[in-house]
């Protein structure tokens, strides 16, 4: 997974883990159930490190929906203070509350990386990490804030988004490979 960036890829190759989850809202799905329907942005969060991106993406939720893109929330963090801080961010998405923590340690095991951190054989957790899954189901885009301006400025997320909406997918959807 080192070679994800906020660019994407020309051969999907990485199949996004499967996990089930449900929302502050009570709603319980899985990953898998996007499949063939919607592209999904996973945002990994840490309350107040992500505060300014997730304002962003508040603001770029209705522009992003309308391409066919849900948007996951999900915590790094666990306790009462952080739960407290994300039920006051008001977010018009879906925020993981069961299943977070085991998503959250799945995905880090992506976050190694080129950059001087993420080449450490054990590279610390980013405190903000998005991966951007296309329709079959598969890893396309990685950004780490920290490493890469990336998708802070609207146009590279939403360019990434319309390229994946362009694709002819010439790839059978992946087997499940479930966490």
């Amino acid at each position: 997974a080192r070679v994800l960036g906020p660019q994407l890829g020309n051969n999907p190759w990485l199949v996004a883990p499967d996990f089930t989850y449900t929302t502050r809202l009570g709603d319980a799905r899985a990953l898998k159930d996007h499949r063939g329907r919607e592209q999904v942005l996973l945002v990994f969060f840490t309350l107040p490190d992500s505060l300014p991106r997730m304002a962003q993406l508040r603001e770029s939720y209705p522009q992003i929906r309308v391409l066919g893109v849900e948007v996951l929330g999900i915590p790094l963090q666990n306790g009462t203070t952080s739960e407290a801080m994300v039920t006051r961010l008001e977010m018009p998405f879906p925020i993981v509350t069961d299943g977070a923590e085991e998503t959250a340690a799945a995905y880090t095991l992506f976050r190694r990386s080129f950059g001087p951190e993420g080449s450490q054989p054990d590279p610390p957790i980013p405190p903000h990490v998005e991966f951007l899954i296309d329709r079959p189901g598969y890893l396309r885009a990685r950004w780490i804030p920290q490493e890469a301006t990336g998708w802070t400025e609207d146009g590279q997320l939403l360019s990434a988004i319309e390229q994946l909406n362009q694709e002819k997918f010439d790839v059978p959807a992946p087997d499940l490979h479930v966490h």
